[in-house]
């Protein structure tokens, strides 16, 4: 049937070949994958249970690990590095996306647009890696996941807002001397005016919710942290 409607599609002979030559390819890519997929789910669970019965014996015999052990060891440390390597880069990416705004170098550093939210993007692809391991190596339910995430999220939250709060609070006092009024500008007066509710809304993340658009006062990045926080929800939920 396959062979038949692509004769149709294609009268050509060596284009019909040629299609049906991508199609086997493609099905030994998605077997390939299909296959190393499996094979790294079941490789964490072997490696733990083999150290853990080799473990006294090989240490009061001087014997080194089964093989198939360090293996999958070595093979986690390259994955950790590459993903580290990949977060060193997008932060790079990030801090040059800041350093082209015209407040912070006054236009002396110029870049592509959007480079900065295409390596927001790179962070998302690797928390989301990140955590569907660890929801299934080490955080078994759901509080243990909650409990693990709501530490490492407001470990951040809470020292960036409150410096935030307080250099907002010192330029309104001391008006910077480099780019003074446009720093004011960029300081949400009428989130200082209802403090209370906004504060609220930025501890939970509500800033970003249902079409709000809403900065954590003069922190315009934010955003970002916001739809974090979204995915753990949702990641959770699932």
């Amino acid at each position: 049937m396959v062979r038949f409607r692509c004769c149709r599609l294609y009268p050509d002979r060596l284009a019909t070949e040629r299609l049906l030559n991508l199609a086997a390819s493609f099905k030994d890519f998605v077997k390939t994958m299909c296959a190393h997929y499996s094979h790294r789910r079941l490789l964490p669970t072997r490696i733990k249970a083999r150290p853990a019965a080799h473990t006294n014996d090989d240490q009061l015999a001087g014997r080194r690990p089964p093989a198939s052990a360090r293996l999958g060891n070595e093979m986690d440390k390259q994955l950790s590095r590459y993903l580290d390597l990949l977060r060193i880069v997008a932060a790079l990416l990030v801090l040059f996306a800041h350093l082209t705004d015209p407040i912070i170098t006054d236009g002396a550093i110029r870049g592509p647009n959007q480079i900065g939210y295409s390596a927001v993007m790179i962070f998302f692809v690797l928390s989301g890696y990140v955590i569907s391991y660890v929801a299934a190596e080490r955080e078994f339910n759901l509080v243990d996941f909650a409990i693990s995430r709501i530490s490492r999220v407001y470990s951040v939250v809470i020292p960036a807002i409150a410096l935030t709060i307080f250099v907002d609070v010192l330029f309104l006092c001391v008006t910077p001397s480099i780019n003074g009024n446009e720093l004011l500008a960029e300081i949400p007066i009428y989130q200082y005016n209802k403090f209370p509710q906004y504060l609220i809304l930025t501890m939970l993340f509500g800033n970003q919710i249902w079409g709000l658009k809403e900065p954590a006062f003069s922190n315009g990045v934010y955003w970002s942290m916001c739809f974090e926080v979204y995915y753990y929800i949702t990641f959770s939920l699932l």
